[in-house]
This record gives C-alpha cells, structure tokens and sequence, in this order.
C-alpha cells in the first residue's frame, strides 16, 4: 500500500530531476490551470493533499500527444461520475488494487480512457508491526549515488555543472481521473496502483507501490494514446531494486512537517524502553521521592 510520501523538491528541482524523460533531455513543461494547484515541497505528504505527476501532453492539448508534462493533483482519486461534494467525497482511493483495476467502478473508466500518470516522490512511508501495539516507519526510495544523505543536503549543491546531483525521484505508477462538481470545481486527482509486495519488501508490508523503473518503462506508461491500459498492465510488477531506513515516529502524525522525517533513525532511538518489574518500578519510585525531599 501507499498511504504517505515526501517530496521535497520545489518546482525548478522537479523538472531537473525529470527532464530525463524528455526527448532531448529538456525541462518537462510544468502546467499549472487552477489555484487549487498549488504545490509546495513536503516531507510528509499524505491523501487530499497536492503532488506532482508527469501526463501525457494530450491530457491537456489534443495535438500534444508525443510529449511528457508535469502538473500538480490531488491525492485520492475522485472518479468522474461522482454527484456528491468535494467535502463529502470519501478518502478510500488513495490506492487502487492491480487486481480488478479494469473492473472496479471507481476506476475502470479512467483505466479505460487511458488516464495514467507517473506519481513523483523523494520516497514513500511504510510501517512495520514490530508487535501487536507498536509498528516501525521506514522510508524507503530508489538507490541514491549520494546515498540516504542526498534528501537532507542543500538543493543548491543539486544542479552542478548542468548535471543532475539531486535525488533519483521515485516514479509511481498510477490513474488520474478529472471530477467537475456542482460549484464547477474541476479537480484533477490520482490514485496509486499497488500490488502483492516483492520478496525484499514483504519484511515490511504485504503490499506496494507498483513502481516503475527507467526511461522506457515510464514512457510506455505514458503512452497513453498508442498503449491501452491493459497492454500497460504488463509492467506492473514487484521491484527489489529499493532501498530504505527506518525513520522517527513524528512521520506518524501527518501534521509534522520537516527533514527529520525522513532522516535514518540510530539503532539506540528504535530500541522499545524497557519494561519494569514490580520491583524495578518500587525502587525507582523510592528513588524519586528522596530526590524530591
């Protein structure tokens, strides 16, 4: 599953870290309709809030059909057909299941129209079970030349020489749909696709992000008007090429936002604190009482 991002790149940071995609290695044009779009960087990204995809550019010109866009949407997607309110629209479609995904309702007609997007992100937030109460985050992204160091460096130190120093960012498969509601709101949303984990990551959780993994792979995604969604499907598989760290709790709480998120957690903060026996817990009460007299 997906449940939690960070993307700390601002919108210069995302198109240079992206134009690798593009057919002459040029800036992905960033497109950028309502207000509602606004985009800002985030260590702890979590569903109805904004992230950038990369679209086909005939998701927004009809000729523009052999080239790549970025712009930013909601997370969750909102399928077309939805009558209620924004406010009223549930939260359930952060993900969408491989399995059925041409079938279900909620999502059979964006996969059918062939709205498929690439969800960018530094990395995703999974928790591990570590017993029955308590569960361990872990953020977990591609392998970086720089290692885990390169999310927490200066973004000036990113761009040297006009070669591309920043982080690999991740690139989600998934569906995007366009809602127009009944205050002619027009909400472009997307939904991660997930599926049975790969042998690597199963540790940590039975499902995940289908990710996809080089130029080709994302351009055959993105191919939306010559490759049906069905054909596109067959990329979708498990990956091991992953690394990942555990990190702080605070990424727990949706409303923390900073670089400590994702910053690798030492061994000595992740030990659980130990548990006192009767007579442990006298003593340090005793303990405590005569430093207060």
């Amino acid at each position: 599953m997906c449940g939690r991002t960070a993307c700390t790149l601002d919108k210069n940071g995302i198109q240079l870290a992206t134009c690798k995609y593009s057919r002459n290695n040029e800036n992905l044009q960033w497109i950028q309709k309502y207000d509602w779009q606004n985009y800002h960087p985030n260590y702890n990204i979590s569903p109805s809030q904004i992230s950038p995809v990369i679209v086909n550019g005939s998701t927004f010109s009809a000729n523009d059909t052999d080239n790549l866009v970025l712009t930013p949407m909601r997370w969750g997607l909102i399928p077309s057909w939805y009558r209620g309110t924004l406010q009223e629209c549930p939260l359930k479609n952060n993900n969408c299941r491989q399995e059925g995904l041409l079938e279900k309702p909620t999502f059979k007609g964006a996969a059918k129209a062939g709205r498929r997007c690439i969800v960018l992100a530094d990395g995703f937030y999974e928790w591990k079970a570590t017993d029955s109460k308590h569960k361990q985050p872990y953020f977990i992204y591609f392998p970086q030349e720089e290692g885990p160091d390169v999310f927490t460096r200066d973004p000036e130190t990113f761009n040297q020489g006009g070669e591309w120093k920043g982080p690999q960012l991740l690139t989600m498969a998934g569906l995007f749909d366009v809602w127009k509601g009944p205050q002619n709101e027009c909400i472009y949303s997307y939904s991660v696709i997930t599926l049975d984990s790969s042998k690597s990551f199963a540790k940590i959780h039975e499902r995940m992000p289908a990710i996809l993994t080089g130029k080709d792979e994302v351009s055959m995604w993105l191919d939306t008007n010559r490759v049906p969604t069905k054909d596109a499907m067959s990329l979708v598989k498990p990956v091991e090429n992953l690394q990942m760290h555990k990190v702080p709790t605070l990424v727990n709480f949706s409303r923390n936002n900073s670089v400590d998120l994702i910053k690798p957690l030492q061994e000595s903060e992740s030990k659980p604190p130990l548990k006192h026996t009767g007579l442990t817990s006298w003593l340090i009460k005793i303990q405590r009482n005569s430093l207060s007299e």
